[in-house]
């Protein structure tokens, strides 16, 4: 929790993302809020990538499997989204401008 943290206040000064949600699959993480940015489970990443037109997946090394990274990649390829490798979790970010 404590990378998602870091990971998030970077984020939010950044001046190139805006972050609107983690990815995460850990059920006791779901609907928690990290520095105000809701955790959700990649089940709904396709949902939140339209509702925020999100650009760009920053997608870190986790405890998920490389089967499951892979999965999360396809789903976000189905979209008009791009995966970034990035470290601290699986963030949906807006790009700024």
């Amino acid at each position: 929790m404590l990378a998602r943290w870091a990971l998030s206040e970077v984020l939010l000064q950044s001046k190139e993302y805006k972050p609107v949600a983690f990815i995460d699959d850990t059920k006791d993480l779901n609907k928690q809020h990290i520095n105000g940015v809701k955790v959700h489970s990649a089940k709904h990443i396709e949902l939140l990538i339209h509702r925020y037109s999100v650009n760009e997946i920053l997608l870190a090394p986790s405890l998920a499997s490389r089967q499951r990274r892979n999965e999360i990649i396809n789903l976000v390829r189905a979209t008009s989204s791009s995966c970034v490798d990035f470290a601290g979790c699986v963030c949906t970010c807006a790009k700024q401008g």
